[in-house]
């Protein structure tokens, strides 16, 4: 009779392998069962008195995960051998180097770190190329009833997740990225406020914070715009700003790089900011800031939400019993607005908001029409005054 081998067998992602006590063969078999396979999401080890025992067990465990793939949708997939947890960290790398170069914005790599931390509650320990659409489904499921997350949020995560394998597809990790149905998310409908509100509103600014809200409402900049624009990317004599790469700020698009004309009254209020900087830090000793709109020590200013919204209470504009709801992005497509109703063309708005040229997202989200201008086109299809009858025919 012959010794079974004390070689290591492989069946799928099971491995089975002799049992050392204190580094000695003790004549039974472990069969090793991944974490990403386990039910219980850790590594287990299995013990049989035969290594035929453990291999049956093996090729029972793989038949049965294969037939669950199977009943799942997932087909006669092959394991990658990575899980997702283990993917995504390399994906994160090289989004990282993406930022490094300029190819994509710090701030799009934080949001996605956020999002795989929440992927991660699911699919951490889920083989990447087992990753089906009833797996998404049930992701979504969970979120949305458990979880209670907006349909807008769960949309970007798994956008996320769907960037991670269409990556591991290119690096041919899996055989293909399973299909999805977004959650359906009603537009939202922002209060776009009046010229003569923002104005009412900034009056309840404070100097720095109410020439920024001047700013966003007169240029249309998006937020990180208009809180990275340095001194040096103000034209005075020509009444203009860039839109320009830096060290710590990469535009959003090829076409959000561009040149921004500004109002004569702009540009003043503008200087009179960088006069008055230049006098505090001499009287102080301190540098003065390289930033147009600096924080409170003079680095990068992060958020202005705070003081909108106090100011918007201050300011009591209201839509029927509410007081309106006002962010930084909502200035953006007040802009929009206001000169769509000016008449100016599509191609002007494009290129002003740094959309590229013809795209349908500047009619579709940033230009809103209110109740009252759609009033002005109402009309009434009869002629018929109340209580007449129908006209007769005639011969």
């Amino acid at each position: 009779m012959t010794k079974a081998s004390v070689k290591t067998e492989k069946r799928g992602p099971f491995s089975v392998r002799p049992r050392k006590r204190d580094g000695v063969l003790d004549g039974s078999w472990l069969l090793d069962i991944p974490p990403h396979i386990s039910p219980s999401g850790r590594r287990e080890r299995k013990a049989y008195e035969t290594k035929g025992a453990a291999i049956s067990a093996a090729d029972a465990m793989l038949r049965e995960l294969q037939l669950t793939g199977a009943m799942r949708g997932d087909g006669a997939r092959r394991l990658a051998g990575l899980t997702f947890s283990e993917f995504a960290e390399r994906w994160l790398i090289r989004q990282a180097d993406r930022v490094a170069v300029g190819q994509k914005r710090a701030s799009s790599l934080e949001t996605n770190g956020y999002h795989l931390k929440a992927l991660g509650s699911v699919f951490a320990d889920k083989d990447i190329n087992l990753i089906s659409t009833s797996d998404i489904e049930a992701y979504q499921k969970k979120r949305v009833v458990k979880d209670r997350c907006k349909p807008p949020t769960i949309n970007s995560e798994v956008a996320t997740l769907i960037q991670v394998l269409l990556y591991a597809k290119k690096k041919k990790q899996i055989d293909e990225v399973p299909e999805y149905e977004r959650i359906y998310a009603p537009p939202p409908k922002p209060d776009i406020p009046t010229p003569l509100e923002v104005e009412k509103i900034i009056c309840h600014l404070a100097p720095g914070t109410g020439l920024l809200a001047i700013f966003l409402a007169e240029t249309g900049c998006r937020k990180n715009e208009a809180f990275s624009l340095e001194w040096e990317d103000v034209d005075f004599a020509a009444a203009e700003i860039a839109i320009q790469r830096k060290a710590e700020f990469t535009p959003k698009s090829t076409y959000s790089e561009r040149i921004i004309p500004i109002s004569a009254s702009l540009s003043d209020r503008l200087k009179e900011a960088m006069l008055a900087g230049l006098r505090h830090s001499e009287e102080t000793g301190g540098r003065p800031s390289l930033f147009v709109f600096p924080g409170r020590f003079g680095g990068k200013r992060t958020d202005m939400r705070k003081a909108l919204s106090s100011a918007v209470k201050k300011s009591g504009i209201k839509r029927g019993e509410r007081l309106i709801h006002l962010t930084p992005h909502i200035f953006r497509k007040a802009m929009a607005t206001w000169l769509h109703a000016g008449n100016v063309s599509d191609r002007m708005l494009q290129a002003r908001l740094g959309h590229a040229p013809g795209s349908r997202i500047t009619n579709r989200t940033y230009v809103h029409v209110s109740t009252d201008e759609q009033r002005s086109i109402v009309f009434a299809l009869s002629s018929l005054s109340k209580g007449d009858k129908e006209p007769k025919e005639t011969n």
